[in-house]
């Protein structure tokens, strides 16, 4: 047993904030619009099929990697393995990339909520023009200094709950911050789905395309799921190894990571739920990323009269804790890792110190992507990407995390296919070693290749 390292306090601790680290801003805007354009309730099947042939084994061999180890990532592996050392590299550079971008976001988010709290407490002309044309947005982003401000108050919101340490900060928050963010979103999944209009939208996300399954559109489709179904597991990003690492033995990892990937997967149906049938209601167009978010559901709540500003702020309050509960896993996957060094050299993990640091250095990088407003700034972008968010995401996204997962589905599945069968068996019977072992050895590795694949395609374009 290590000493110097932190514990969950209990099971439902590490189950609220491995859940946490998995709902995030893909869940919330991602997966409405890649369900409804990759053919609906045949998206969602396939999806599915996924999550629990390739997300949970993956899940379970990471959670069970780091409480065997004790360790974060770096060092799970390393203990492990020496030869995948590398491959906790990746879980450690990757996060800290996706940092960079997603505290820019969370600003974005906080500002929102802000503008429509004042909304909410305001008449007349005391009240902020949040409207659809986009100009309230693009004109926040492209302020220079105003949106890096935001960023850097939901950085340190962020840095200052893991600075309390695991029992005392991440998961205290976790515990209040997934049952306030459930509740949130099934309120606004009623009012949505009740608006006048909103079955074009259910039409949307759950009326069968089998026109997407012509040619290699099938291909597409499964690449896409695949895609939502890793990243939205948190796989690869080195949070689910550290908190692994803060498990008590008794926890039955079979159980716990069936729920984790069930959990994740019933939030994004819901946040589907919130999203399109709003979207419809309203004759807007469905659309990836920020304008999403940012523009079109806020349009719906200004359409909604004198309870725009009331949904408004749930939705963007739940919206805050989706992208801290992740924003905190990411810190904590390669803040784990730095912890271990500390120990490694003879010294007391100092989780205040270390913090600060990571705050400074997340700091530079937010700036970066935050001046660059989403590309229309002046500055140059590597590789002829259109933003630095898309350069940091290439490297993240796009190669060290499903290559991470790759090697982790290699790993468990072939060089050592039963090494971590005692760590499973602890408070329980394993009872899924055969469904387990055929997945991560079978399923999972081409899978995770064609995803590694599509995702560096759809930043170079090299397979048209």
């Amino acid at each position: 047993m290590n000493e110097n390292k932190d514990k969950f306090s209990s099971n439902f601790g590490f189950l609220m904030a491995s859940i946490g680290s998995a709902v995030g801003l893909g869940n919330i805007w991602g997966f409405p619009y890649k369900m409804g354009m990759n053919g609906g309730f045949t998206f969602l099947i396939v999806y599915l099929l996924l999550v629990f042939t390739v997300g949970l084994p993956l899940m379970m061999g990471e959670i069970a990697l780091g409480r065997k180890s004790e360790k974060g990532a770096i060092q799970a592996y390393k203990t492990f393995s020496p030869k995948f050392k590398f491959v906790g590299w990746f879980n450690v550079i990757a996060p800290f990339l996706l940092l960079c971008f997603y505290v820019v976001f969370g600003g974005y988010i906080l500002k929102y909520l802000i503008a429509n709290l004042k909304n909410l407490f305001s008449a007349g002309s005391s009240k902020i023009a949040v409207t659809h044309t986009g100009a309230f947005f693009e004109e926040f982003i492209s302020a220079g200094t105003e949106p890096m401000i935001y960023a850097w108050i939901f950085l340190a919101v962020t840095l200052i709950i893991v600075s309390l340490g695991v029992s005392g900060g991440i998961e205290k928050f976790s515990n209040f911050a997934m049952p306030t963010l459930t509740i949130m979103l099934i309120i606004i999944v009623i009012r949505a789905c009740t608006l006048e209009g909103a079955g074009e939208g259910l039409k949307f996300i759950f009326k069968p395309d089998v026109s997407k399954f012509e040619g290699l559109g099938f291909l597409e489709v499964f690449a896409a799921a695949g895609s939502q179904m890793f990243f939205s597991l948190s796989l690869s990003s080195g949070a689910i190894i550290a908190y692994g690492s803060y498990l008590s033995k008794n926890s039955n990892i079979e159980k716990n990571a069936a729920i984790i990937t069930l959990s994740d997967a019933i939030i994004s149906i819901f946040a589907a739920l919130a999203v399109m049938p709003a979207v419809f209601a309203f004759g807007l167009e469905p659309q990836a990323g920020p304008g999403l978010l940012f523009v079109s559901l806020q349009a719906v709540f200004n359409d909604m009269g004198t309870t725009g500003p009331l949904f408004a702020s749930i939705f963007y309050l739940l919206v805050l804790f989706a992208a801290l509960t992740s924003s905190i896993a990411m810190t904590e996957g390669f803040l784990s890792s730095i912890l271990d060094a500390q120990v490694a050299r003879g010294k007391k993990p100092n989780r205040k110190l270390v913090s600060a640091l990571v705050y400074l250095a997340t700091v530079l990088g937010s700036s970066l992507i935050s001046y660059d407003a989403l590309g229309n700034s002046n500055l140059h972008h590597p590789f002829g990407l259109s933003t630095w968010l898309d350069f940091f995401d290439l490297l993240a996204e796009g190669i060290l995390m499903p290559l991470g997962g790759l090697c982790l589905a290699i790993m468990l599945g072939w060089f050592y296919p039963t090494s971590l069968d005692d760590e499973y068996a602890q408070g329980s019977k394993f009872k899924s070693k055969n469904l387990y072992r055929f997945c991560i050895r079978y399923i999972a590795p081409p899978v995770l290749l064609l995803i590694v694949i599509v995702q560096l395609n759809a930043f170079f374009g090299f397979i048209s």
